[in-house]
């Protein structure tokens, strides 16, 4: 009687470790709230754990790409992070809509997910387009989007931090570009 006691609670613990393990081999879980302006309003920055990842990646060199995006009420935003859409970090201005639905995420779940078109070409000549969704973790709100093939199962966060950025002031014409 002991024996099997002491098996279904060795096999319970190991249960509960591989249990743990489970967000390292699937993607973050879309939030299936409806999510407005207010969620989204102020500055969201790289996580160390993701500056890291791009840096060890060779995407970018962390020294130079600042890691944040900040978006304001009227739909406008400042970039100045990893753009997906060009494959370095870049700065620029651009603007943002937030859309809400079925079938905008996996498995025809409700999700959030966050466009941005940003005033960089890419070199096929067209206008820079990103793609960002929304996890939660902690009870807070994460940004996130794949880094390379989705399939991959890497992906960069962003906290939201709400006020300003350190260095991210409004962009000037001149202070667009690629990094």
């Amino acid at each position: 009687m002991q024996k099997k006691v002491f098996r279904t609670l060795i096999g319970a613990i190991a249960l509960l470790g591989l249990t743990g393990c489970l967000p390292d081999y699937f993607p973050p879980t879309h939030v299936e709230r409806r999510l407005g302006a207010k969620d989204l309003v102020g500055v969201w920055s790289l996580t160390t754990p993701s500056r890291e990842l791009l840096g060890e990646m060779s995407l970018v060199d962390s020294s130079s790409c600042e890691g944040s995006i900040r978006f304001d009420p009227s739909g406008m935003c400042s970039f100045q992070s990893y753009s997906q859409s060009n494959e370095m970090c870049i700065v620029a201005r651009g603007t943002w809509n937030l859309t809400y639905g079925d079938n905008l995420a996996i498995r025809g779940r409700k999700a959030n997910v966050l466009e941005i078109w940003l005033d960089v070409k890419r070199p096929t000549g067209k206008r820079s387009y990103e793609r960002l969704f929304f996890t939660e973790k902690h009870r807070s709100l994460i940004l996130w989007h794949p880094l390379g093939d989705a399939d991959a199962r890497i992906f960069g966060e962003y906290n939201h931090t709400r006020g300003e950025a350190k260095g991210s002031p409004d962009l000037a014409d001149s202070e667009q570009g690629i990094i």
